[in-house]
């Protein structure tokens, strides 16, 4: 039975590098090793995602409002932490194939194009990072803990904030003007 046991393990390893996780892992890696404008989108995105934090607890405390439901230890910074860190992971990996990387391969020759996906892959991956981190802060500020009540409040935070906005924008405009540069260096690199 031992011996069974070892070599079903044996063998799903030997299928690892075909899994979701073991791809995962070999283009996380890659980025790690081969650093480009996806790092710098990465960095946007998960910085705005932050601030979105930071500024949805300063108007709910400036509200007059309290802390309901204190999350155990250092369950909300690992919460937000995780949160930042797939939503910059996300968009390092969408940024690089989608635009970085067919941009160099020059498979993708439109610019236009490649803006429009630098954009959608900023203001995608800044909205979900948005929702997110506001969700955790906001299960603290409320007394009603349902699921539903609690996206809404979220959406609708970001949805009608001023800084909700601004903040989905930065991630919009970043996309487009990274992108941008970009095109300009590949083109640059082409002559």
């Amino acid at each position: 039975q031992h011996y069974f046991i070892q070599s079903n393990l044996s063998s799903s390893f030997e299928f690892m590098p075909d899994s979701l996780f073991g791809i995962l892992q070999t283009e996380v890696h890659k980025l790690l090793h081969e650093p480009g404008r996806s790092h710098e989108m990465g960095f946007i995105v998960a910085s705005s995602s932050y601030m979105t934090g930071v500024f949805y607890s300063y108007y709910r405390k400036n509200a007059g409002h309290k802390i309901v439901h204190k999350l155990p230890g250092k369950t909300s910074s690992l919460l937000i932490g995780t949160i930042l860190a797939a939503s910059g992971i996300g968009t390092m990996l969408s940024y690089q194939n989608f635009v970085e990387e067919p941009l160099s391969n020059r498979t993708l020759s439109c610019d236009n194009c490649a803006i429009t996906r630098g954009a959608g892959i900023g203001g995608l991956f800044t909205g979900i990072g948005m929702f997110g981190v506001t969700s955790v802060h906001a299960y603290q500020f409320m007394t009603n803990r349902n699921l539903l009540n609690l996206y809404g409040h979220s959406f609708n935070s970001l949805t009608s904030s001023v800084y909700g906005c601004t903040i989905l924008l930065i991630g919009i405009f970043c996309g487009m003007a990274v992108t941008h540069k970009l095109i300009i260096e590949s083109k640059n690199d082409a002559d």
